[in-house]
């Protein structure tokens, strides 16, 4: 079994682990989700690493498996037979007749797939009493994926090996796994920002040193991304951090490769470079589809989406949420968060993120979740958007952060401009500039599709509704309760506000602005 008390891990100061608790039975099969930084990783390395003796009774698959650079899948037997008592050399013959790679290929030149069956072959074959996995199946085609799961759970029902299995995929976790345990610690760098400049230059060396394949870029990653939320200029650290990509990618991990693309997809954005930043997206997102690396597709579509409300694709907008968006309106899945941000500006429906950044301490996803809903309050004439925005300018004022509300740009600046806001005012000049230079660049973004005067009411709303349900105008005024004519007049108003001319387009027209449901 697997027990872990109160395990806290700290690097230099930041508590990577804090107080975690967890009981993993023998001949369980136990599932670890959480988003980005929530100690997964770090949480099972701590047995792997730091306990020689029960190092010997582990079989570890890394998200990126590594190896000596010439070694064949033979000479990692041999070395694996040399170190590990138990290593079955019968079971390695059955199992090559599974996964039937080339030996005498060099591991290193295997696609990422074929990597990944060499991991699968080589642990397993050392009969382990625990098998630990991060992200294991992620770069295997289904047929293979589920070929392992059967290698994996005839191991638990045969030999009561105790696997831990740490994924972004909770659908797929659903089907093996007896237990689900989440983290959802994930804090931002926010804290972290506040003294950017002396904890890269003290910890930048260590935790690249201790957290190993992680820590590749990671330093120059979150100065980078803490200067540009900070308003500053990145050009020049962007430039430096580019050249990283080969070496990130090589020795590091594809959180970080996605990291450092999105960052510069943002930064060129806010310089007012789109076609740029769609491109090192599209291109990022092909790479990545190439090597199987699909659970980050989602986000970059997400971003492909923000990118397309900047220049006013409301079209392409619209056929991400219609495709795309994330379906689950009272249950946020943390591991993709970043879409709901997306959705929210397409048709500002915040409710899944309330909880989550009030319990986990993003600070920055609540900046954007208070500026959002601000926005949306506000277009409503709800007085509490001034409520919403003041915390936001609150926070973002603590941390110094600037894009993180000048993103907003003219959707954002008629409520600054009235906001009677007590913070510093230096700090507010800078932002009322970034606001108004993105503002400048990008004058439709977050344009409502109907004018303020083209609102519909209520009623008319309701008669939506029902027109959209093939209702005739007498079946209309039956149900409201309400004259004929009355209804012929609501329904003449509402054609001239969707800018239609019968029924059947302000049908289409009322899907296409989110006024009612797909399948009605």
């Amino acid at each position: 079994m697997i027990e872990v008390k109160d395990v806290v891990k700290t690097f230099d100061g930041f508590r990577a682990l804090d107080g975690v608790t967890m009981t993993v039975p023998r001949g369980a099969v136990y599932g670890l989700v959480g988003p980005n930084g929530a100690g997964k990783s770090t949480l099972i390395r701590q047995p792997v690493y730091e306990n020689p003796a029960v190092k010997a009774r582990i079989a570890y698959i890394p998200d990126d498996v590594f190896y000596f650079p010439q070694a064949t899948i033979p000479d990692m037997m041999r070395y694996y037979r040399g170190i590990y008592p138990k290593f079955d050399a019968e079971r390695y013959q059955k199992l090559g007749e599974v996964f039937q790679l080339d030996p005498k290929r060099q591991i290193r030149r295997l696609s990422k797939g074929m990597q990944k069956q060499a991991a699968f072959w080589l642990a397993m074959s050392l009969r382990p009493d625990v098998l630990i996995l991060d992200e294991p199946v992620d770069g295997l085609d289904p047929v293979m994926r589920r070929q392992v799961w059967n290698l994996v759970l005839a191991d638990v029902a045969e030999n009561g090996t105790t696997v831990l299995i740490s994924s972004h995929n909770l659908r797929e976790l659903e089907d093996v796994c007896d237990h689900v345990g989440i983290m959802n610690g994930g804090k931002d760098f926010s804290p972290w920002s506040k003294k950017d400049d002396l904890l890269y230059h003290t910890m930048r060396i260590p935790v690249e040193a201790v957290l190993g394949r992680d820590g590749v870029g990671l330093a120059d990653c979150a100065i980078a991304e803490s200067k540009f939320e900070k308003g500053e200029d990145v050009a020049g650290r962007m430039l430096a951090l580019l050249p990283q990509l080969n070496e990130v990618r090589n020795r590091g991990t594809p959180d970080m490769e996605f990291a450092v693309s999105g960052l510069l997809a943002r930064s060129q954005l806010a310089s007012g470079q789109p076609t740029d930043a769609r491109r090192t997206i599209e291109v990022l997102r092909e790479c990545f589809a190439e090597r199987g690396l699909t659970r980050f597709l989602p986000n970059m579509d997400a971003m492909l989406c923000r990118i397309d409300m900047h220049t006013g694709d409301l079209d392409a907008a619209d056929a991400w949420y219609r495709e795309k968006a994330p379906r689950e309106p009272t249950h946020l899945n943390v591991m993709r968060r970043y879409q709901y941000l997306r959705p929210d500006t397409v048709q500002l429906t915040l409710a899944p993120l309330e909880p989550y950044v009030q319990n986990c301490a993003r600070i920055i996803d609540g900046i954007h979740l208070n500026v959002l809903t601000a926005i949306a309050l506000y277009r409503k004439k709800d007085e509490r958007w001034r409520e919403r925005l003041t915390a936001a300018l609150d926070a973002a004022a603590e941390y110094r952060f600037i894009r993180t509300v000048s993103v907003y740009g003219t959707a954002v600046l008629p409520l600054l401009e009235v906001l009677d806001w007590d913070g510093d005012k230096a700090w507010r000049k800078r932002l009322m500039a970034a606001v108004r230079t993105q503002a400048a660049l990008y004058p439709h973004f977050l344009e409502p599709r109907l004018a303020p005067g083209e609102e519909l009411t209520p009623t008319e709303l309701q008669i939506l509704h029902l027109l959209c349900a093939d209702k005739s105008n007498a079946e209309i005024a039956q149900i409201m309760d309400v004259k004929l004519p009355t209804v012929k007049t609501h329904v003449s108003h509402i054609l001239d506000k969707l800018d239609v001319k019968r029924r059947a387009e302000a049908k289409a027209a009322a899907k296409k602005l989110h006024l009612v449901p797909e399948d009605l």
